[in-house]
């Protein structure tokens, strides 16, 4: 969408969303109950990013132009450090937005 093209964001979209929020779904027991709009939207949300960027890892020929190379290796820092990095930031304005703006 943006950079469609950047190894650097899709590395980082991959760790975050085959980490914590494939994680989420155990972590709050989320179900699939079809007559739920918010626990079907719920798990709507936590189960189609890991399955975008499984596609693109593994079949990137026809989800992609080929510019993303299975075969390519990411280092402890991409992989681990910058989207931690990433996760503490959201969290930080998450926390502020529901327990400071929200609050008062």
């Amino acid at each position: 969408f943006l950079y469609p093209n950047s190894r650097l964001l899709y590395q980082v979209c991959f760790a975050l969303s085959t980490g914590p929020v494939t994680f989420a779904i155990l972590a709050w027991r989320n179900s699939m109950v079809f007559h739920s709009l918010d626990r079907l939207t719920t798990v709507a949300v936590h189960a189609f990013p890991p399955l975008v960027v499984y596609i693109l890892r593994w079949f990137p020929q026809e989800a992609t132009s080929g510019e993303l190379d299975p075969g390519d290796s990411i280092s402890w820092f991409r992989a681990i450090i910058l989207p931690l990095l990433v996760y503490v930031y959201w969290q930080l304005c998450f926390y502020l937005k529901t327990q400071v703006v929200d609050f008062s």
